[in-house]
């Protein structure tokens, strides 16, 4: 338990993209409507890192492994797509509202390590 509560700390103060968008909403929205974001954000990542924790023991001795490599490929693959990507982007139906608690509970399964 201690190692966890150590990386939650330290995962908590450190930059990411959870701390960036919690700081933009905070701006543009003010704290008590970035409040079911930050809550997502809490109980997102405690369910996922209990979901993940029950189940990865479970796997067979190769699978992570092999996970690792497919890690691998989708960071590559993700770098070349934003190498890539297109600069000029405007949204003129962007939301003009902050993010809520399903929305950030969910980009935790996008995003673990924040």
């Amino acid at each position: 338990m201690l190692n966890f509560a150590l990386f939650a700390l330290i995962t908590s103060i450190t930059p990411g993209p959870n701390n960036s968008m919690l700081m933009a909403s905070g701006l543009r929205f003010g704290i008590r409507r970035t409040l079911p974001h930050l809550l997502g954000i809490n109980l997102g990542f405690g369910f996922m890192f209990l979901c993940v924790g029950s189940i990865l023991p479970l796997l067979p001795k190769g699978t992570i492994e092999v996970l690792e490599y497919v890690a691998m490929a989708l960071l590559i693959y993700i770098a070349i797509k934003i190498a890539t990507a297109s600069t000029d982007f405007h949204d003129e139906k962007a939301d003009e509202r902050p993010w809520g608690f399903f929305q950030a509970a969910a980009f935790q399964w996008i995003n673990p390590r924040d």
